[in-house]
């Protein structure tokens, strides 16, 4: 039954209910300490600005004391204005720094804007008209001001917080909404939520569910009730809450965040990251299915495969339940995916297996797909040119993806077939015991390495060719069937030893140096020093890390040299594990195998010296040694180095040393030996060591010439003639080779040669032959050749000889001297009438011990015959060239090229502003002052038939920034500067193309020095890269 009482509080909520119907909305009243939110209307702050003061207690601390107590107006409200005050800080109860005011022009209708408030969120003090604003213990009350926050998500099912806001999800789930917010204190806040569909119509209504009017409780979120997908068409969705229209916040900007999902009809289904994974790594697989539903993974069953040899499952991984090493239970996310990772190791099996996912409830509803698992890779590499001397160091490293352990062995002269241990080679290995193998550990990049000193191996290695097998596991030369294996052949050669002295002479109470080289990583050399008045017996040097060693004689031990001499200089190298087998002890008796002591100090110096070298050469010694003189000279003296024959246009460098002083000013002149006129003077400076050197970069003309260098006092001099030749060429050495090729000299020149005539050829050519095993070849298709040759040691002729041969050799017994030997070769023959395709005027190659040609050591330079006319010369090869003169019309094109046999390849020119090649049409015109690149198979001459029209101008050619491709004009070759001397100040630098060795010559820069002198010679006919910083014209020299 209900009261009377409460049947009056109904009919009383009734009428209300009936009035708010019909009356527009009163305005929201806020008492002091309440929140107000940016954008709200109506706001009545009757009761804020009528509160009681504000008491402080501290910063920021309100208080309500006790027993306070304010009147109230009549009609509630003290005043019709008022001002909202927040402080950045209050420093005490009843001082703050105001930051921000806001006016309130009628407490009973206030409106709250965000331009008002702007980032001033908080507490606000009420201050009524008249009340000073900086004192906030006189506000008459307060608000907290926030901003409206909303934010919504989109979750997946009926409970639980996963998001699916930007993934997709099946018609087979359930979905809710739900809204974040600040407003649990705005009274009736409600918001509405649209979804627009696929077909881009705008829904609160969704799948039957009502999201309008969604109440923001006291809660902080609000979620809606779960919204069933079946239905639901497929595509993309967008949600946003909004607020309705006749709310305050309507059309401010305080809607919440747009949330997208994706509704799909899935299907079961499983990826993999890599098709193909090498055994050791690992592998991950991806399967896609219905959102939070569980099912079955695993590795299809493979006959004949033992349990250890599949890929296993990681365990401990996220919604994974492992069941077997290589069958499992999976859980998919949220999004409907799971990812899991499969390892491998070296037991797992090399072939495809196939990884399956089936639906637990449906085993009809699966997928499967393949990776291929694949053995391991093992490689092995040895640093430098793979040319080692025995007792170095060398460092084997590599990968292996194969194993954890790298098995090494050892094939080579004098070891077993199947190989050996390289830190004890007399230990054979053994396939399966691994304990007979150097072993590496693998480290977790799949690196390894192993560090070889070859001079603690437990046996001598012979010099030879050895192999390192780098395998995955224990299997030797005759089991790598089926292994995982690598190979690095190398060259290990006897220790070598080379030295070289301050010089040939020594002034009393001068340092001499004594350095050199010895490989095979010796700890120290031994250095002899025999003289009249010496005896320096086997003192140590020690050896550095690349090699080099270093032996001084300081000044108060050669003061004693009062003898001029000679003085013998031993350097001794202990060639296997650092014992010296010949030494002296203290009291200067000299021990050697087999050998009764001798007591050198009681010998004059050549006997002691040729006992110690006897020593040395005994069959029961192993140790190596280089040996050299010096004299001591007591009046001052000027040497001179001799001159080979120079290139007209290149630099000349002129060097000696003398018994003067370091810091002594010599004079030079150089005088021409047909006119006797001086050329030109000047003055050189002795440098440390007692030597001095100087560089002519004045261009002398083709001729016979000397130099004569005088002492301060004109008392000293030294003269040494020279030539300076236009026939002459630095040919480029061949990679492969040994020797290294200075110069060639041909008379007459290369470009002038005709068939039938006589050809003298002179040659120098450096042969640095100690200890090396090939010897040279030399051949030429001359007619009645006739050879002759002469090697230098020191500057000093040792050997001679000569023969009539199409070719000959010197054998390595010839040529080695211990030290480096000069050969000065000489051929004179007719040149052929052409009947050889590509005919030879100097072949040179190496032949090793058994006779096979020393790869990459052959140089050939080819004859050219000249034609009748003029002509454009070409090599073998690329060849970049131009047109020294106007060629006359019908023979201007590049149709004149028609009899070069270009290999089916085609001639270019170089467009510098487009950056690009241009194939040369046979219909294209030839100009002078252009570069062009021609390809020959042999040597060939292209005939030029220059223009006779004298009104025709000088050429001239537009170059733009960049490198262009130029030609010389003229006869006659002229310096560069002069050549390019109308774009003087656009270009840098010139760089010319030796046809003749296809390598480009030394850049000439414009105002440089030495070899990149712009006085250089510039050669018509030949092609350049002419480099320009602007645009310009260059204009011809010739016509």
């Amino acid at each position: 039954m209900i009261s009377e009482r409460t049947a009056f509080q109904l009919a009383v909520a009734v009428a209300i209910l009936v009035a708010l119907a019909v009356a527009p909305a009163a305005a929201r009243e806020i008492t002091t300490g309440g929140t107000v939110y940016v954008g709200e209307e109506n706001l009545n702050l009757s009761p804020v600005f009528n509160a009681p003061p504000v008491v402080l207690s501290g910063q920021g601390d309100l208080t309500d004391p006790a027993g306070s107590e304010w009147i109230v107006s009549g009609d509630g409200s003290a005043g019709m204005s008022g001002t909202l005050v927040y402080y950045s800080s209050i420093s005490t109860p009843s001082s703050g720094t105001i930051g921000q005011t806001i006016a309130v022009a009628d407490v009973t209708d206030f409106e709250l804007t965000a331009s008002a408030v702007g980032t001033a969120t908080g507490t606000w003090y009420a201050f009524t008209d008249g009340t000073p604003l900086f004192d906030p213990s006189r506000a008459a009350g307060v608000v907290f001001i926030e901003i409206p926050a909303t934010g919504l998500d989109v979750l997946l099912g009926d409970t639980g917080t996963a998001s699916v806001n930007g993934m997709s999800v099946t018609r087979e789930s359930s979905i809710r909404f739900r809204i974040d917010h600040n407003l649990g204190d705005l009274p009736n806040a409600a918001m509405d939520i649209r979804v627009t569909v696929p077909a881009g119509g705008m829904l609160t209504v969704f799948e039957g569910v009502d999201l309008s009017d969604l109440a923001l409780t006291d809660s902080p979120e609000v979620t809606t009730v779960p919204i069933m997908l079946g239905s639901a068409d497929v595509g993309f969705y967008t949600a946003e809450a909004v607020w309705p229209a006749a709310s305050d916040f309507y059309g401010k900007g305080y809607d919440s965040n747009p949330v997208t999902f994706e509704i799909v009809t899935r299907t079961l289904a499983i990826t993999s990251d890599k098709d193909t994974v090498v055994r050791g790594n690992s592998f991950t697989v991806t399967v896609t299915g219905e959102p939070n539903r569980d099912y079955r993974l695993s590795v299809r069953d493979i006959a004949g495969l033992a349990p250890g040899e599949y890929p296993v499952s990681v365990p401990g991984q996220v919604g994974v339940t492992l069941l077997t090493p290589a069958e499992a239970k999976l859980t998919t996310t949220a999004a409907g995916t799971r990812s899991i990772q499969f390892d491998t190791d070296q037991s797992t099996h090399n072939r495809a297996f196939t990884i399956c996912v089936e639906d637990l409830a449906d085993a009809t509803l699966y997928d499967e797909v393949t990776v291929q698992v694949e053995p391991g890779v093992v490689t092995v590499t040895a640093p430098g040119t793979g040319d080692y001397a025995r007792g170095e160091e060398i460092v084997f490293s590599g990968t292996n993806t194969d194993s954890g352990t790298t098995y090494l062995f050892l094939t080579g002269p004098n070891l077993d077939l199947n190989g050996a241990r390289l830190e004890n080679i007399s230990v054979k290995v053994s396939t399966g015991d691994g304990s007979t193998f150097t072993r590496a550990t693998v480290q977790a990049d799949g690196t390894w390495s192993y560090r070889w000193n070859t001079a603690d191996v437990d046996q001598i290695l012979d010099a030879g060719i050895y192999t390192v097998y780098a395998v995955s596991q224990p299997c030797n030369k005759g089991s790598l069937s089926g292994a995982r294996y690598s190979t690095a052949s190398f060259l290990l050669r006897s220790p070598t030893l080379t030295a070289e002295a301050s010089g040939p002479t020594l002034v009393p109470g001068d340092g001499y140096r004594i350095g050199g080289m010895a490989t095979g990583a010796p700890d120290s050399v031994q250095v002899w020093v025999i003289g009249p008045d010496c005896r320096i017996l086997g003192d140590r040097a020690p050896v550095e890390g690349d090699g080099t060693f270093e032996y001084l004689l300081e000044g108060e031990q050669t003061r004693k040299f009062i003898q001029s001499g000679p003085y013998y200089v031993v350097v001794q190298h202990p060639l296997i594990w650092n014992e010296f087998e010949v030494f002296a002890n203290d009291t200067g008796f000299l021990f050697a195998p087999d050998m009764a002591p001798v007591d050198l100090t009681k010998l004059p110096a050549s006997d002691a010296v040729n006992t110690l070298l006897g020593a040395f050469d005994s069959m029961y010694v192993g140790d190596i040694y280089t040996k050299f003189t010096f004299s001591v000279v007591k009046d001052f003296k000027i040497w001179i180095n001799p001159i080979d024959d120079q290139a007209y246009g290149e630099t000349i460098t002129i060097a000696g040393d003398t018994s003067y002083p370091a810091g002594t000013v010599l004079t030079y002149r150089i005088t021409a030996e047909e006119s006797g006129a001086r050329i030109l003077s000047g003055e050189v400076m002795v440098a440390d060591g007692r030597v001095w050197s100087f560089d002519l970069t004045t261009a002398l003309e083709p001729g016979a010439y000397s130099v004569r260098v005088v002492s301060p006092d004109g008392l000293v001099s030294e003269t040494m003639p020279f030539y300076v030749c236009d026939n002459i060429i630095h040919p480029v050495t061949p990679a492969g080779a040994t020797y290294r090729i200075e110069s060639i000299r041909t008379n007459p020149p290369l470009g002038e040669l005709s068939p039938g005539e006589s050809l003298a050829l002179a040659g120098v050519i450096d042969t640095p032959w100690a200890e090396h095993l090939a010897g040279l070849e030399f051949s030429t298709d001359l007619e009645d050749p006739y050879w002759s040759y002469d090697l230098e040691l020191d500057g000093v002729t040792v050997y001679t000889g000569s023969r009539y041969s199409r070719s000959f050799g010197l054998s390595a017994f010839e040529l080695d001297y211990g030290q480096d030997v000069r050969l000065r070769i000489f051929l004179d023959g007719i040149v052929p009438e052409g009947k050889a395709e590509s005919p030879v005027l100097l072949g040179l190659l190496e032949r090793d011990a058994k006779g096979e040609v020393v790869p990459k050591s052959e140089y050939s330079l080819l004859l050219t015959p000249d034609v009748d006319g003029p002509c454009l010369t070409l090599s073998p090869g690329w060849n970049f060239i131009s047109v020294p003169r106007p060629l006359a019309g019908g023979n201007d094109t590049a149709a004149i090229f028609a009899g070069v046999d270009t290999d089916g390849r085609s001639a270019f020119r170089y467009d510098t502003a487009a950056g690009d090649w241009i194939n040369l049409q046979e219909t294209d015109r030839l100009a002078p002052l252009e570069g062009i690149w021609i390809y020959s198979t042999g040597p060939a001459t292209v005939p030029l038939n220059f223009s006779t029209d004298l009104l025709a101008p000088p050429s001239e050619r537009a170059l733009v920034a960049g490198w262009n491709a130029v030609g010389i004009t003229g006869t006659t070759p002229p310096a560069a500067r002069d050549a390019l001397l109308s774009v003087d100040g656009q270009w840098t630098t010139l760089i010319g193309f030796d046809a003749q060795t296809q390598a480009f010559e030394t850049g000439i820069i414009n105002g440089g020095s030495g070899t990149n002198t712009d006085s250089r010679l510039v050669y018509p006919g030949r092609g350049y890269w002419l480099y320009m910083t602007g645009p310009g014209t260059l204009c011809a020299i010739g016509v």
